[in-house]
């Protein structure tokens, strides 16, 4: 079946604007090739948007997600060569996620037909807080290998593989999908925040901030269980606008960075 035409210009609008926001990190690319990490995750996102899969529909706002954040991270804490990059990365992955219709990922979730009895939208927040973190710790992790401290990239790539293995458990309605999402989120954390992992404390606190929201996502279902009844959640309309809130907080504070630092 044919997608309606507004979600396929939804969907190509959103993958060029991810692709034309990190243009500038190609800038980067000089002997440092993990920097097309971000650049190849939104190019793949830019057609997984037009795919009426459900997978490809989360994949596509992990990355936008986890370049929106990325974008904001580079804005405060890089060079002052690397703030138009950042912002241009989080603008860019900005206009993506509020222009990307959420229709599509219905319509993505019914075709495959994927329909948990409970918690939908929870899981589905997790799991695309999985592929982005997968993203951020494969981008960080070959850093860390790349300037030398290959104990530290091998631990973030291990824990990349770990959110993916996570991911796939989650897709599949399996419980242990959960259980191994917040159980590498947890263990990175306290490795982190111990020392027994020692990186660049630039990027220190982004991982931290990282492993706390895909430790937050799955309380709301945690504590539904334990109290053995539902909690009430935003409707569709409500989650959808508080997401664009956020985005659009993320987007000013990054042009505001930019323009301050």
């Amino acid at each position: 079946m044919d997608r309606p035409f507004e979600l396929r210009w939804r969907a190509l609008i959103a993958g060029l604007a991810g692709v034309l926001g990190s243009a500038l990190l190609l800038q980067e690319v000089d002997g440092t090739y993990a920097v097309l990490i971000p650049i190849a995750g939104l190019v793949l996102a830019g057609g997984a948007a037009h795919a009426n899969h459900l997978g490809a529909q989360l994949f596509a706002r992990a990355a936008w997600w986890s370049n929106l954040l990325l974008g904001l991270f580079i804005t405060l804490v890089g060079s002052q060569s690397e703030r138009a990059e950042g912002v241009t990365l989080a603008l860019g992955c900005g206009v993506a996620l509020l222009v990307a219709d959420r229709k599509a990922l219905v319509e993505a979730a019914a075709r495959g037909g994927y329909s948990p009895i409970a918690y939908r939208g929870t899981l589905q927040v997790v799991m695309v807080l999985a592929l982005a973190d997968m993203q951020t710790l494969l981008l960080f992790g070959s850093l860390a290998v790349a300037d030398g401290t290959k104990g530290a990239g091998l631990v973030l790539l291990g824990a990349a593989a770990a959110m993916t293995v996570g991911f796939v458990g989650l897709y599949r309605l399996r419980f242990w999908g959960v259980l191994v999402t917040t159980a590498t989120a947890l263990v990175l954390a306290v490795a982190i925040l111990a020392r027994v992992v020692r990186l660049d404390d630039d990027i220190v606190p982004a991982l931290l901030v990282l492993a706390a929201l895909q430790l937050a996502a799955p309380a709301p279902m945690a504590i539904s269980l334990l109290r053995r009844r539902p909690l009430r959640g935003l409707s569709i309309r409500g989650a959808s606008l508080a997401a664009s809130v956020v985005v659009a907080v993320v987007m000013g504070v990054a042009v505001i960075a930019g323009a301050t630092r």
